[in-house]
């Protein structure tokens, strides 16, 4: 029986580390390695149906299935009007003949700003290369001179102001402050929009793809304010290197934590009735409860890291996820 010939975006639309682009070349890396499917360019047309993040990128009449992350839903429309900015995601919807949601989070703001979906559509979250996101491996604990006993937290982003960067530093100087042992905040990615110079706060900076497992592995707990995200990588990558998480209530963040008992969703965040959001003016998180939830995390790290069920992480599950999903919809053309 002949493969399914499988058109991913060019390597153009690839191009770059955002969450949506990395996970999209994990996935293709992966099905050909598997050898799930044959894997073409969209932009030849020798391929049976499509596979696109946000929006339709190829010439071809072809079916395609649509990976769907975020819209724009900011109050303010900081970025421009929602409406247009939203078009070519919707009008992609609307032609795509299945849908995959990298969350329930995302599946919901579709359902409430473009309507309900009559066609195939499912979630598959994010996961990661679990050979190369392990517990085993280097780290950087000897470079730093960190001492056994410290705790070191670790925070990564392409950061804006929603990934609540402020708040994670003002979590971390006041628990550093309520405990004994001693602690570090390693704060991973370029352009951090706060800083503060303190002697146990680092901001390391950017980070290349082969050295991200290293920096992971040399943290005790990952922290995931960010307000409102579809889904992202980080938190994944995270768990997958032994790191429990520490993450709030609202997005497709703790839909993933969750899944793989990888730490604690903290109800630190007001409920969010899926309305227009002045997004780069995100609210503080309740400190006093992350607080307490950083601490049990933090009492029963041992625990906690032995909880983590890291079958759900894995890029290779998610591959045939969407292989088997692809052709089901495939088949229904």
């Amino acid at each position: 029986m002949r493969k399914l010939r499988i058109g991913f975006e060019s390597g153009l639309f690839l191009f770059g580390n955002d969450g949506p682009k990395t996970f999209m070349r994990r996935l293709r890396r992966e099905i050909r390695r598997q050898g799930l499917a044959r894997v073409r360019s969209a932009y030849c047309p020798a391929y049976d149906i499509g596979l696109f993040k946000s929006s339709r990128k190829t010439p071809f009449q072809k079916p395609f299935v649509l990976r769907v992350d975020g819209i724009y839903y900011d109050l303010k429309e900081t970025l421009g009007s929602n409406e247009k900015l939203n078009s070519p995601i919707f009008r992609s919807v609307e032609q795509a003949a299945g849908v995959v949601f990298i969350s329930d989070f995302s599946r919901q703001l579709i359902f409430r700003f473009y309507g309900g979906l009559k066609k195939p559509h499912t979630v598959i979250h994010n996961a990661v290369d679990t050979d190369l996101f392990s517990p085993g491996g280097p780290d950087f604990r000897r470079d730093l001179n960190i001492g056994g006993d410290e705790k070191v937290l670790v925070t990564a982003a392409h950061w804006r102001r929603w990934k609540r960067l402020k708040d994670t530093v003002d979590l971390f100087l006041r628990v550093r402050g309520e405990r004994r042992e001693p602690m570090r905040l390693l704060v991973l990615g370029g352009d951090p929009d706060h800083r503060v110079e303190h002697e146990r706060v680092h901001y390391i900076g950017e980070i290349r793809p082969s050295k991200l497992a290293s920096w992971y592995r040399t943290g005790d707990v990952y922290i995931h304010l960010a307000w409102l995200e579809a889904c992202g990588n980080t938190q994944v990558e995270a768990m997958a290197c032994g790191l429990p998480v520490l993450c709030t209530n609202l997005g497709g963040i703790g839909e993933t934590v969750r899944k793989a008992d990888g730490g604690i969703v903290s109800q630190a965040d007001e409920p969010f009735d899926l309305e227009l959001v002045d997004l780069y003016h995100p609210p503080v998180p309740d400190q006093d409860v992350l607080a307490a939830d950083l601490h049990m995390l933090l009492d029963r790290l041992e625990e906690r890291k032995a909880r983590i069920r890291f079958e759900t992480l894995g890029i290779a599950k998610a591959a045939v996820e969407y292989c088997a999903f692809m052709k089901k919809v495939f088949g229904e053309q």
